[in-house]
């Protein structure tokens, strides 16, 4: 069976996909690459110039660098700390933000999108449900806050800041089998405790048969409680789950607004694709200088 992808769901935040072909390391590889190893933009260096709010400074730093910002896909935009020759922040490496907001006569809240940017490129992520922003803090009478904040390219394994994902999951894909004679034995209110033992409400009642009935098999989440139900019942067998298939998965990723989630998995096979690539230049090499036979254990340096 050869590698195939196919969308169930996609919105502005949330990517719903099946991953078929593939073993389950696979699966997990892209999971752990997706959190760890796409690079987004996040704020990493704070500069305070003014906080007279109840907040210490530290506070409204570590708030400051775990707010979403919109990261571009190309990875040559911006350059890492690592990879960039500037003795500190450069355009080539670096955006800036500024916050300058002060109290007068009334109380204020001070938001995310407060934030200004001076690149278009890099900026605070937008929300149609919450349009002003993350809320930073609030400013009693004549309080201010005044910094100057700077965002750097970076990877979920340095810091949490810079994951794209607010969920990355998978799961395979269940089999639920029942057995109609069983169910046919139940009475109606023993029907309806089955049905209602499923806390993710895989099960239904099929209108005016009064048969149960499989309403989505995807949000079984392996709990076994409708089996459990079943032997309190002394039914045992009338439901069993199982796995369909070892090499089919049911992916979940929801963005933190950094990127679309469809480009978050683009990148993360392009990580993965890399990866792979350097492992076959490595083991053609090490076969170069010496032949690999089975049993030989390769050091890669």
């Amino acid at each position: 069976m050869s590698l195939k992808i196919s969308i169930i769901e996609q919105t502005k935040k949330r990517l719903v996909f099946l991953l078929s072909g593939v073993d389950v390391s696979v699966a997990n590889s892209l999971r752990r690459i997706i959190l760890a190893e796409v690079q987004t933009m996040a704020i990493d260096l704070v500069e305070f110039y003014s906080n007279t709010s109840t907040l210490p400074d530290e506070f409204i730093a570590l708030r400051l660098g775990l707010i979403p910002l919109t990261s571009p896909v190309d990875d040559s935009a911006f350059l890492t700390k690592e990879d960039c020759t500037c003795s500190g922040n450069c355009p080539r490496c670096t955006v800036e933000f500024t916050l300058d907001v002060k109290a007068t006569d009334l109380p204020v809240s001070v938001y995310s999108t407060d934030l200004q940017s001076d690149d278009d490129r890099v900026t605070v992520a937008q929300d149609d449900q919450f349009p002003k922003g993350i809320l930073l803090c609030k400013l009693a009478e004549h309080q201010e806050l005044v910094v100057r904040a700077y965002a750097k390219k970076g990877c979920g394994k340095v810091h949490a800041k810079w994951n794209p994902t607010s969920c990355c999951v998978f799961s395979y894909e269940p089999e639920i089998k029942l057995n109609p004679a069983m169910l046919d034995e139940l009475s109606e209110s023993e029907k309806h405790e089955f049905i209602a033992s499923c806390p993710a409400e895989v099960y239904d009642e099929s209108a005016g048969l009064g048969a149960v009935v499989i309403s989505d098999h995807w949000n079984c989440m392996y709990c076994k409680e409708c089996e459990i139900k079943a032997k309190e019942m002394g039914k045992e067998g009338m439901v069993l789950i199982t796995h369909r298939t070892p090499n089919v998965f049911r992916f979940t990723v929801e963005g933190t607004g950094a990127m679309a989630p469809v480009d978050i998995v683009r990148k993360g096979i392009q990580v993965m694709n890399d990866k792979l690539t350097y492992l076959s230049r490595c083991v053609n090499e090490l076969g170069q200088i010496a032949p690999i036979r089975d049993g030989d254990e390769l050091e890669f340096l």
